[in-house]
């Protein structure tokens, strides 16, 4: 099950109360008060598993975030140092070793993307090319399970519209 720690609500940041229990999130709360929506909602795209950005490589996912919440919450001083260690505490506390291997083999799979884009066909490359296309289906599939598993793993144990387990 994924903790409850920050979550939206019609559009707008909840901060739980178990938010104000890690002093990471507090330190934010704190220095900013009314003002701390954009360095919330930064904090919760770039840390929880449910965000809509986690499919997006690592490389490029804070540039994206950033711009979003800039776009949707206002500007903020995205190289506040207090973000990094509450992005860190919260992946912390949302990532489960399924989900750890499911994002790395994300990655992976990412990164053989990016090698067939941008390298092109040579003799040299050839049988490397070809190793990666022989086996993408595989990786492709271990991938999925992992990821499916991993998914299962964080759901919320629902009962018709009453969650059930955990409180």
């Amino acid at each position: 099950m994924t903790p409850r720690i920050l979550e939206y609500d019609e559009g707008r940041i909840k901060v739980t109360a178990e938010a104000y229990g890690i002093p990471e999130i507090k330190a934010l709360i704190d220095k900013y008060d009314m003002k701390a929506e954009p360095y919330l909602a930064y904090v919760q795209c770039m840390s929880a598993l449910d965000s809509p950005y986690i499919n997006i490589p690592s490389g490029e996912k804070e540039d994206s975030v950033i711009y979003d919440v800039q776009a949707t919450h206002g500007e903020f001083d995205f190289e506040e140092p207090l973000l990094v260690n509450a992005i860190d505490r919260l992946k912390n506390l949302y990532m489960t070793p399924n989900m750890a291997l499911a994002i790395e083999l994300g990655e992976e799979l990412h990164r053989f993307r990016n090698y067939l884009k941008i390298t092109p066909l040579s003799e040299d490359n050839m049988m490397i090319r070809q190793s990666i296309l022989k086996d993408i289906d595989k990786y492709s599939l271990n991938y999925t399970k992992v990821k499916q598993n991993a998914e299962k793993e964080i759901q919320v144990a629902t009962k018709g519209d009453h969650e059930v387990g955990d409180y």
